[in-house]
């Protein structure tokens, strides 16, 4: 359910409602660069984000259920400090290095951060979690 949600951020943050043309014009990508569909190159992009979730999926709930966190606020609290101290910092930095636009990292990012929040939230209420005291 939550890499389906994954998908469904990223396609609507990436549609032309929000970010895709300033996106593209930041990167310098044209839909002419987008792989034939059917293509290996047209699929990889996608089977590593939907590894990427399944992961990031796995260890929030591993995290939200060894600390005992049971309030979204914690929850989503958790998810935010996991995305700020191990993916923002990193990808800022490489942008930087890379020299690219702020726009851009925090375009990307900016997704990434609803991402980790709304996971961290799910994951907090998910009825089958059981939550053990030690």
């Amino acid at each position: 359910m939550l890499v389906i949600a994954h998908q469904l951020i990223s396609f609507i943050w990436y549609s032309p409602y929000l970010f895709a043309f300033d996106w593209m014009n930041l990167t310098g990508y044209r839909l002419s660069d987008i792989p034939p569909f059917g293509s290996m190159r047209f699929f990889t992009p996608f089977m590593l984000s939907i590894s990427a979730s399944i992961l990031l999926c796995y260890w929030l709930a591993t995290l939200i259920y060894k600390l005992n966190i049971t309030s979204v606020y914690r929850g989503v609290k958790l998810a935010l400090s996991c995305w700020l101290v191990f993916l923002f910092v990193f990808v800022l930095t490489h942008h930087y290095f890379a020299n690219t636009s702020i726009a851009l990292t925090l375009i990307d990012t900016g997704r990434d951060a609803i991402i980790f929040a709304v996971t961290g939230a799910v994951l907090t209420l998910w009825p089958g979690k059981q939550v053990q005291h030690e």
